[in-house]
């Protein structure tokens, strides 16, 4: 069983839907203020490469915006790559929603599976396209 893993986040998720309602189709939603939205593959490849990157210690800091460079010091990235790096390499990794808050911040989150158990990665953007961070956690079946 996997164990709860927070990485680093330099903010929370901001907008999430009410319980019991199902989100609108994708192909009706448009990006706006605390709304959902379908799955970018560009965000989705740069998603898993920094799961890959979170397990290997391999830190791109210029890709990180200030308060999540901040936040995620060297002795974090050592720990989260000794944990992660454990893993190995995801047998899936599944899109699962998108939402954007008032600021203009992306959350997705992505299914992450691995021999020993399932996680959920959640992916953040600011609008200039800076990590603003990542969360790890194992799947309960948040959806």
């Amino acid at each position: 069983m996997l164990s709860l893993l927070l990485l680093a986040t330099a903010m929370d998720m901001q907008a999430s839907p009410a319980p019991g309602s199902s989100p609108a189709p994708a192909s009706t939603l448009s990006p706006g203020p605390n709304s959902l939205t379908r799955e970018d593959p560009a965000v989705t490849a740069r998603a898993k490469e920094w799961l890959h990157r979170a397990q290997t210690g391999n830190i791109d800091r210029k890709q990180l915006d200030a308060a999540m460079n901040a936040a995620l010091t060297d002795d974090l990235v050592k720990q989260t790559a000794t944990r992660l790096g454990a893993l190995g390499s995801p047998a899936s990794f599944k899109y699962v929603r998108t939402f954007v808050s008032d600021d203009g911040v992306s959350t997705a989150i992505y299914r992450a599976a691995f021999s020993s158990g399932t996680l959920l990665w959640t992916f953040s953007l600011d609008k200039d396209g800076l990590i603003g961070g990542f969360y790890v956690r194992p799947d309960s079946s948040l959806f």
